[in-house]
């Protein structure tokens, strides 16, 4: 192999460890919310899961949910709310909402996250959770 041989194939390494380097980095910075509902980190979680634990989670140890909107879609339905809630507990008649429609696959939107984090107020962003039965 001559010279120009090897730096097309150093270009090349190069240009592939790069774009690895690159990609990794993409996918690093993609923000998800530091709140997990019934301390969970996926977005499909079965409603048993969240009728035990209705509590949004901060993920950062030094913060705390304050309030929230929460909305409820189910699967070929119409919206139900927004709702807003003081705290970081989904309320009973919501819960019940949730219990009763758990067939229709419903989607949770939450928005309007407050938490409180050393004492100052932090909007947080919006998560949307897709239970199942």
């Amino acid at each position: 192999m001559t010279k120009f041989h090897h730096t097309i194939i150093a270009l090349l390494c190069g240009f592939a460890l790069t774009s690895t380097s690159v990609d990794a980095q993409v996918k690093k910075e993609v923000k998800r919310s530091n709140v997990r509902l019934a301390n969970e980190e996926r977005n499909m979680i079965s409603v048993r899961t969240i009728l035990a634990n209705p509590k949004l989670i901060s993920a950062k140890a030094s913060c705390e949910v304050t309030g929230f909107t929460i909305s409820f879609l189910p699967e070929g339905g119409n919206v139900y709310g927004p709702f807003k809630t003081e705290g970081a507990t989904i309320k009973p008649e919501h819960c019940k909402y949730l219990k009763d429609n758990a067939e229709a696959n419903v989607r949770i939107f939450i928005e309007n996250i407050r938490m409180s984090c050393n004492g100052t107020t932090v909007d947080e962003m919006p998560i949307v959770i897709r239970s199942f039965p």
